[in-house]
């Protein structure tokens, strides 16, 4: 029979979000150097990198 009441579990969206994630990363830095350069999408993922590194350690300090 038919159990409409049971609540089941979610699926796992991480492998297709990540993969989404990387593909629109990769239009915004190829657009960023399509409208302003090779200098301006470099500079753009420094200072992405940067910011999550930062964001990183500061979580990791935290959690002392």
């Amino acid at each position: 029979m038919d159990n409409r009441n049971e609540i089941g579990e979610a699926p796992d969206f991480t492998k297709p979000f990540l993969v989404s994630f990387g593909v629109l990363l990769f239009i915004f830095l190829f657009a960023i150097w399509a409208i302003w350069g090779l200098m301006a999408a470099l500079f753009s993922g420094w200072s992405m990198d940067r910011l999550i590194v930062l964001g990183g350690n500061r979580r990791a300090q935290r959690g002392r």
